[in-house]
């Protein structure tokens, strides 16, 4: 079981660590959207 959760873990904090970077590249995208509609 211990291996199992140790195999488990480095996934999910993949999972963990892609999800912000996609949100971070929308964000800066929507941003930039922003600022050209603006100007």
């Amino acid at each position: 079981m211990q291996k199992d959760i140790i195999h488990g873990d480095p996934l999910e904090g993949d999972e963990e660590s892609r999800k912000p970077g996609v949100g971070v590249v929308i964000y800066l995208r929507s941003a930039e959207e922003m600022e050209d509609e603006e100007s």
